[in-house]
C-alpha cells in the first residue's frame, strides 16, 4: 500500500532526511550514492572591517556582518563552511592571503562579499578582473546589482556585493539553488502594496500567512540594502519584475528563504 514494485523509490534529486534512511532500510539499502555538500571558503572584510566579535583597525571601525551571515547561509543551505579570509584594502597582500587559504582548505568554491563595485579600495574586483574568463559587471535586480564571478588558483569565485542585504539575496538567488540545496520558487497572492523598478526585477523581504486556504505575501522592511536588522523577519523574497505594477490580489513569484 506505500509503494509498488518497480516505483521510483528515491528521485536523483532528492535531499536526504530521517524518513529517507527509514525507506532505505526497509529495503535492504545499507548505503546510497549522495552527492559531497560543497565546502565554501567565505571571504569578507577590508581593513576597517573587524572580525565580527571586535571592531575593524581601520577610522571607520565596522564589524563584519556578512562573514557569520554567509556562515549560517551555508549552513542552512546544505552547505560546509571550508574557511575564513579576510580581505585587506592591498590586492598583493590579498592574492596572498586568498591563495594562502584556498590551499589549506581545498574549497569547492570561493564566495566573497563586497570589493567589486569601481572604488579605489575594489581589492576583489582589481585581483580577479584580469583573469582569464573573469567577469564583472551589473544584472538588472535590486538589491544585489553588483555581481562577479572568476577562477583563482583553479577554484571557481562567485562574488557577492557588499551591502548586507545584497549579500543576503544574491546568496538565495545565486549560489544555494546551485551549489547547495534551495526551496523552489512558488506563487502567492499579493496582501500589500509593493512598488517596483521600469527595468530591474526587484526582490523585496517579506513574509507569508494563510487566510482561508490561500497563501498571502506582503513586504516588509524598508527597499534599502543595507537595511539588515529590518529583514530578520522576512520568511521569502517577493519578486516584481522590470515594469511590472502589481497591485493587492495579483498572484506573484516568492522564493522561501
Amino acid at each position: 500500500s506505500d509503494i509498488a514494485t518497480g516505483d521510483e523509490l528515491l528521485a536523483s534529486s532528492h535531499v536526504v532526511n530521517e524518513r529517507t534512511v527509514g525507506v532505505a532500510a526497509a529495503q535492504g539499502i545499507t548505503t546510497l550514492p549522495v552527492r559531497e555538500p560543497a565546502r565554501v571558503l567565505i571571504c569578507t572584510g577590508g581593513d576597517e572591517i573587524g572580525d565580527g566579535d571586535g571592531a575593524g583597525t581601520g577610522a571607520a571601525m565596522i564589524r563584519d556582518a556578512n562573514g557569520p551571515m554567509l556562515a549560517a547561509l551555508c549552513m542552512h543551505h546544505g552547505m560546509k563552511v571550508a574557511g575564513r579570509v579576510r580581505t585587506t584594502d592591498d590586492p598583493v597582500a590579498f592574492g596572498a592571503l586568498l591563495r594562502s587559504a584556498i590551499r589549506q582548505s581545498n574549497p569547492t568554491v570561493v564566495v566573497t562579499s563586497g570589493g567589486i563595485s569601481h572604488g579605489k579600495f575594489e581589492v576583489v574586483r582589481q585581483l580577479l578582473s584580469p583573469l582569464d574568463g573573469s567577469w564583472f559587471g551589473h544584472v538588472a535586480q535590486q538589491p544585489g546589482g553588483p555581481q562577479g564571478t572568476a577562477v583563482f588558483e583553479g577554484t571557481p569565485v562567485v562574488c557577492l556585493p557588499g551591502n548586507p542585504v545584497s549579500t543576503a539575496v544574491s546568496f538565495r538567488l545565486f549560489v544555494a539553488p546551485v551549489l547547495g540545496v534551495a526551496e523552489a520558487e512558488s506563487t502567492a497572492v499579493l496582501d500589500a502594496p509593493v512598488t517596483g523598478q521600469e527595468h530591474k526585477d526587484c526582490f523585496h523581504r517579506a513574509v507569508r500567512s494563510v487566510v482561508d486556504g490561500r497563501v498571502l505575501v506582503r513586504p516588509v522592511g524598508g527597499a534599502g540594502s543595507h537595511l539588515l536588522a529590518q529583514s530578520v523577519e522576512a520568511d521569502c523574497l517577493l519578486r516584481v519584475p522590470a515594469g511590472a505594477r502589481p497591485t493587492p490580489g495579483d498572484v506573484v513569484a516568492v522564493y522561501p528563504l
